[in-house]
């Protein structure tokens, strides 16, 4: 693996993050749902707007993985109220991570996973929870390796089609 660096990404950075955003959700799951779901989803959760309210909240940390100059991945973590589900003070939430299709398979998933550990750690938190699509077996085969275990399920909305999760954690 190339050397990675992982920064906080900040307002001023919105454009990029808006850009990434949109490329890595249409990218994985494009070809999976209707253009139309796709698009309000996009529109919903992943706007300029949205993105610079979620950048701004204390308890949503918004992270890009850099090598060589180029921002190969993110990741989205929330504590707290910024928890897209409460499940309790002691959790940090890994609710986005994504890494470039061009840049899949060479660690940086792994990377920002343990970047996500750190984070809980410096910050108290004594579990990580994340919801992974039940159709994508292979980002289920991901987590289940580094040590999470499925705790249950949820819905995940894209655009009119109410989709499962499953809910995975890792214990610290």
């Amino acid at each position: 693996m190339e050397l990675l660096f992982i920064e906080r990404i900040s307002t001023e950075q919105l454009e990029d993050l808006h850009r990434i955003s949109v490329h890595t959700f249409r990218s994985n799951y494009g070809h999976l749902n209707t253009p139309e779901n796709l698009q309000q989803h996009i529109n919903q959760h992943l706007s300029k707007e949205r993105l610079k309210t979620e950048l701004e909240h204390p308890e949503m940390r918004f992270f890009f993985a850099w090598v060589d100059g180029k921002v190969v991945g993110y990741s989205k973590l929330n504590t707290g109220q910024g928890q897209t589900e409460d499940y309790g003070e002691d959790q940090l939430e890994i609710e986005r991570i994504y890494v470039l299709e061009e840049y899949q398979g060479n660690g940086y998933g792994g990377a920002l996973i343990q970047h996500a550990e750190q984070q809980a750690k410096t910050l108290g938190k004594s579990n990580i929870w994340l919801g992974v699509w039940e159709k994508n077996p292979r980002a289920i085969a991901f987590y289940e390796h580094i040590g999470f275990r499925k705790i249950g399920t949820h819905t995940f909305q894209v655009g009119q089609d109410p989709q499962t999760d499953w809910v995975m954690r890792l214990s610290l």
